[in-house]
């Protein structure tokens, strides 16, 4: 057991009962404990409580793709399987995906995931709507478009091609 690791004897079986049940070892979970620091670069995770993470002064809840589809579905909009999803940027101020190019052929749903403020937002760009010559693709994979969508702008334009998807824009919800 690594010496900076001083847990007393109670929680020690409490938390190897739980480990046990598992097949994980301690060492294991203290290894994917500090992976998981140095990936988020953050200690948020540890401190989450319903899948909400106190941050200093704000509160983040981790909203997946998966949810946010639920949630639009709860609504009674119908999704197709042509969905992207991204959350603003930690640190930029923009919403960031590389979907590739041939999510422009059929109608195309984005999610856009306003962490900050708690809210999604839909967008349908019918098949078509925008060719693939109006969108800036990633420097090193052509076949991906690097969607820069600005956040806090009510036109949601895409930084690069300076395409605003605003006129695109379903629907709203606060989660």
């Amino acid at each position: 057991m690594p010496k900076f690791l001083l847990v007393d004897s109670l929680l020690s079986k409490e938390v190897q009962s739980v480990l046990d049940e598992v097949g994980i070892d301690i060492d294991t979970v203290i290894k994917m404990t500090l992976k998981r620091i140095a990936r988020d670069g953050s200690v948020a995770f540890l401190l989450a409580e319903n899948g909400t993470a106190r941050t200093g002064a704000t509160e983040e809840r981790r909203m997946t793709k998966g949810q946010a589809v639920s949630l639009f579905q709860a609504q009674g909009v119908s999704l197709t399987r042509n969905v992207t999803f991204a959350s603003k940027n930690r640190t930029a101020n923009n919403y960031w995906n590389n979907p590739t190019f041939d999510v422009l052929a059929q109608d195309w749903y984005l999610i856009l995931n306003d962490w900050a403020n708690r809210e999604l937002h839909l967008f349908c760009v019918p098949a078509g709507a925008i060719r693939p010559e109006e969108l800036v693709c990633r420097g090193d994979q052509q076949d991906r478009i690097d969607l820069q969508i600005r956040y806090g702008d009510p036109t949601f334009t895409e930084n690069r091609s300076k395409l605003q998807f605003a006129k695109y824009r379903v629907q709203g919800l606060n989660y």
